[in-house]
């Protein structure tokens, strides 16, 4: 399960955002300030049913629910592309194959330093674990933040393109109706898909 906050400029909200890994999200506006833990157990433990895991940006309230709970917590710090960037990450030339393998060997020391000196994505509320079990571990649970960030840069889009003087007070029902905008594409999409596949069963 992934979470996300985001304080909207010029509104003084911080927008909180619950998304699992079968697509399922609940957002809330959360806050007209900073996110405390009492509001964060109050918002959202009721739709947690047992989480293997929470994923989350850096975030103490995140953390300290997780500890009182014991449940293990992926942390991805919001400035985790600039600490690699600067740290010597390196993208892969796909058109030169042996510069590609160099590339990814050198990437793999410079992640693995960071993991080591806690500088990046690490997984607290379990005790030590090294750099090559981290990694499977991700791999195998899907752990990233990417299916919140999306939901993230989609709210963001909705908000400020296709929104005009949208109102502090009002903000909660744009969230839900571009919830609701996003099932329905969803839903055609799979209809659509649906369709093709019954189409060429029957061909």
């Amino acid at each position: 399960m992934t979470l996300n906050d985001y304080s909207i400029p010029d509104m003084i909200n911080v927008l909180t955002k619950v998304i699992d890994n079968r697509g399922y999200c609940v957002c809330k506006v959360s806050s007209l300030g900073k996110l405390t833990n009492e509001l964060f157990v109050d918002l959202f433990e009721s739709h947690f049913v047992n989480p293997a895991y929470l994923c989350s940006d850096t975030n103490s309230v995140y953390e300290n629910y997780c500890n009182i709970k014991n449940i293990p917590l992926y942390e991805r710090p919001s400035n985790y592309l600039s600490i690699i960037e600067k740290n010597g990450y390196m993208i892969p030339d796909i058109g030169d194959p042996i510069k590609t393998e160099e590339t990814a060997k050198n990437n793999q020391k410079v992640f693995e330093k960071l993991y080591n000196e806690q500088l990046i994505d690490k997984i607290t509320n379990r005790g030590y674990m090294n750099f090559e079990d981290f990694q499977k571990l991700k791999k195998q649970n899907s752990l990233p933040l990417g299916r919140v960030n999306e939901l993230h840069n989609e709210i963001k889009k909705f908000i400020y393109s296709g929104m005009t003087n949208v109102s502090t007070k009002y903000l909660q029902n744009y969230i839900v109706f571009l919830l609701i905008l996003i099932i329905e594409k969803l839903i055609m999409a799979l209809s659509f898909i649906t369709d093709v596949a019954n189409e060429n069963l029957n061909f």
